[in-house]
């Protein structure tokens, strides 16, 4: 197994992930040693960069069981919860979100992170309240693009609710402080026109 692991570390330190594969395979089909959660984190980076998603997860719950570092197991479940938004199975998502959050270890980040995952699947099932008090949740602690999203559905969110002078303030804060995501400013900026 040895072998098989220091030659799946030199193809991708090299970025040759497609002769990895096989390799770091090989260390984790096996029983447990002490390559283990390397090659299972290496096999579930690998999946992850080419958004083979099926492929991820079977690999990334393993990881997750079998990992003694925390860092380890955070990094699985983080993953698996993205992993089955991107095949839009929202339920599942939510459950490892759902799993993130009860970790009390977790940066604010990954925090946040699962806080809209649950927030995005929501809005896709069509559960308006739901997604609503998430978004709510994430606007206390996120930056960024994050926060910009959250920010829109704020805007959205109240709109919906005929809040029109709240929606229109929560729009203005979003082009004033976010400009620079130009998604969410134009989403924001249809909303104060409906409004």
């Amino acid at each position: 197994m040895e072998a098989h692991f220091y030659l799946g570390q030199l193809y991708y330190k090299d970025s040759l992930t497609e002769n990895a594969l096989p390799h770091f395979e090989a260390v984790i089909n096996v029983p447990k040693n002490e390559f283990t959660e390397e090659a299972l984190l290496r096999l579930s980076q690998i999946n992850l960069e080419i958004k083979n998603w099926e492929n991820a997860i079977p690999v990334l719950k393993q990881l997750e069981d079998e990992a003694n570092f925390a860092q380890n197991i955070i990094f699985a479940q983080s993953n698996v919860m993205k992993a089955f938004y991107e095949l839009q199975d929202y339920v599942n998502a939510e459950v490892y979100a759902n799993k993130v959050l009860v970790n009390p270890s977790i940066d604010r980040t990954i925090k946040n992170d699962a806080k809209v995952i649950i927030a995005r699947a929501a809005i896709k099932i069509e559960d308006n309240e739901k997604a609503q008090l998430a978004y709510e949740e994430v606007l206390k602690t996120a930056v960024g693009k994050t926060a910009a999203e959250a920010l829109y559905y704020d805007a959205y969110f109240k709109n919906k609710a005929k809040n029109f002078e709240a929606s229109n303030i929560a729009a203005q804060k979003l082009a004033a402080e976010y400009s620079s995501y130009k998604y969410y400013g134009a989403k924001g900026l249809v909303v104060m026109a409906k409004n």
